[in-house]
């Protein structure tokens, strides 16, 4: 049986409060759908929390978004034919999409705006 978005979200903050990172958390909630072991997510993710290993950049919410926009539109091969360019493109404008979103929703997308902090 498919999990719906809402418990998805459920279990990606059900994994924050045990302890996973942000970027873990939403991983986590959505790597079985692709099949990968979740002490490999986990481990994948682990560097990408607190704003990428807590230099406060980027949420590490919207890298776990990336690291799963990359496993549902793929673009394995280097970019060297019209092809490949094409495809890593869409890859591309759909992490965009998906932090615009979460800008929009959240008012940034760098971790220390999003948690208040002067710039270290």
């Amino acid at each position: 049986m498919a999990i719906d978005i809402n418990q998805r979200v459920e279990k990606a903050e059900q994994l924050f409060r045990s302890g996973y990172n942000c970027c873990q958390s939403v991983f986590l909630a959505y790597s079985d759908l692709y099949g990968i072991d979740s002490t490999f997510a986990a481990t994948l993710s682990a560097p990408l929390g607190g704003g990428m290993s807590r230099l406060r950049e980027v949420c590490g919410t919207v890298s776990g978004m990336a690291l799963l926009a990359g496993l549902q539109y793929p673009a394995p091969e280097p970019s060297v034919s019209s092809e490949t360019k094409s495809v890593k493109a869409e890859t591309y404008t759909r992490v965009q999409e998906l932090a615009e979103r979460f800008r929009a929703e959240n008012g940034a997308i760098v971790c220390r705006e999003l948690l208040g902090l002067a710039r270290q």
